[in-house]
């Protein structure tokens, strides 16, 4: 995203603050950009040794979560991908995409991220660790093509077009007593992940 059209769309979304082990967040990718990192507690830029900037990738989501609190609160927010969160979006990519996917193809893919634990770091902090599971858009919508309930078998008598009589063909799957057939039930909404997955 350019410069101009990053002040336009405001500046990006609420980011997402990690306090608490457990705290989940899910929602559809509708932007990836890159911002240059600064240093922590001032506006100063992170450089490598080498003098070149340091960037992290932003993914905002759209979650249907929403601060009371906040009269503009849209449900966007950022997920600023630093650290073991980088490492476990990067395996939730590799499990989800069999070659390598362009930014364009995780726009509208649900992504869930979830801060699950801690480990030591031996730097005085704890080490924040991370789990993400990634929904590609193609099998969400591959999915309800799947399940399109088909037209039950009519049960009017069949008119006569010559003196021979002939019961029509009961069509596959439709019981004898002519019934119609109960539509399967659609699958989980395909926007959001499964509550069965262990995060």
């Amino acid at each position: 995203m350019s410069v101009v059209s990053e002040i336009y769309e405001g500046g990006g979304a609420k980011p997402v603050s990690w306090h608490e082990v457990g705290e989940t967040v899910e929602g559809e990718i509708i932007q990836i950009r890159t911002k240059q990192l600064t240093k922590f507690g001032t506006e100063l830029p992170e450089t490598w040794e080498d003098g070149s900037p340091k960037f992290t990738p932003i993914i905002t989501i759209q979650t249907s979560e929403f601060d009371d609190e906040a009269e503009d609160d849209d449900g966007k927010r950022d997920i600023y991908l630093r650290s073991n969160a980088y490492t476990a979006f990067g395996k939730a990519l590799r499990e989800s995409f069999k070659s390598k996917p362009e930014d364009s193809d995780l726009i509208g893919c649900v992504l869930k991220l979830q801060f699950y634990k801690t480990e030591k770091s031996g730097k005085g902090q704890p080490r924040k660790l991370f789990r993400a599971r990634i929904a590609r858009k193609s099998a969400a919508a591959s999915a309800w093509d799947d399940v399109e309930p088909k037209a039950p078998a009519s049960t009017a008598t069949p008119s006569v077009t010559s003196s021979a009589t002939s019961t029509p063909p009961r069509q596959t799957g439709t019981p004898a007593n002519g019934a119609p057939r109960t539509p399967a039930m659609p699958p989980n909404q395909p926007s959001r992940l499964d509550d069965d997955i262990p995060f």
